[in-house]
């Protein structure tokens, strides 16, 4: 990127997430080596981030991540739960995204782990990637609830992408902060699932008065583990707002979508009309 802007050629970026202040102060340095450089941000708030920053409104722009989804049958939900070492009366949360940070899994975990003590049947889901992903299993260990967490990774001896966990899961659990990837909170939306998330973190970005989402503000333990308990007791049915999301969702975050507006953009810095 940076051998890019050296030769005066127009450059896309675009932000995955926004892990640190170095990182928004690497991207203002870009700016003033080339003035043909724009960012796209996937969220307001990274737009936001960087114009803070002193970059200007013109470069940013704000194009929602695109992924693929397709309906799943209930038989395939039930194989992927055996693979997994899960019973299809436990109540699974599922925690998008690597185990970093941002993510902020530890808090799913210890939300979980109170309503673990009452019912054994309530587990956490991850994917067993990130950094953290290791720290979590000793948590578990050492609040003697081994069966609490389910890595996927580690039960199926490979990298799991995480479109395969989706299925698995009665709801997506999102605890990160604000800078973080909104991709895989993204691709929990397009598929259907319901999901709890804090308000003032990366799932109020993304929640509507249409979807099937429960925004907890302050997102506490103690708190997450309550509304968890009355959105999804032990022994009910699959919730019935599962897929709920899917239209509006789908829409939002078409694949097609994200192209046409990338490849808008790409012709509009091209053609010198994004300045």
């Amino acid at each position: 990127m940076w051998a890019l802007a050296a030769t005066r050629c127009p450059v896309v970026h675009s932000i995955k997430a926004i892990e640190s202040r170095g990182q928004v102060r690497a991207l203002k340095k870009l700016t003033s080596l080339t003035s043909r450089v724009s960012f796209v941000c996937s969220t307001s708030l990274q737009k936001h981030m960087l114009q803070r920053a002193g970059i200007p409104a013109h470069r940013c722009h704000i194009i929602e991540p695109g992924v693929e989804t397709s309906v799943v049958s209930q038989d395939h939900r039930t194989r992927i739960r055996q693979t997994l070492g899960l019973d299809n009366k436990d109540v699974v949360a599922f925690a998008p995204g690597d185990s970093t940070p941002t993510s902020r899994h530890r808090l799913s975990l210890w939300a979980l782990s109170i309503l673990h003590v009452y019912d054994r049947r309530y587990r956490l889901l991850i994917s067993g990637t990130g950094p953290q992903a290791s720290s979590l299993h000793r948590l578990a260990q050492k609040l003697k609830q081994p069966a609490l967490l389910v890595s996927a990774s580690e039960r199926l001896r490979r990298e799991v992408d995480q479109s395969e966990l989706l299925v698995a899961a009665d709801v997506a659990l999102v605890s990160d902060s604000l800078p973080g990837s909104p991709l895989p909170t993204a691709m929990c939306m397009a598929a259907g699932m319901p999901m709890i998330g804090d308000a003032d973190g990366l799932a109020g970005q993304y929640a509507t008065e249409e979807s099937s989402t429960l925004m907890i503000r302050p997102f506490r333990p103690k708190l997450v583990a309550r509304h968890i308990f009355e959105w999804l007791p032990v022994g009910a049915a699959r919730p019935g707002h599962w897929g709920n999301n899917r239209p509006g969702a789908a829409e939002r975050f078409d694949p097609a979508r994200f192209r046409r507006q990338m490849s808008d953009l790409y012709r509009s810095v091209c053609n010198g009309s994004s300045k």
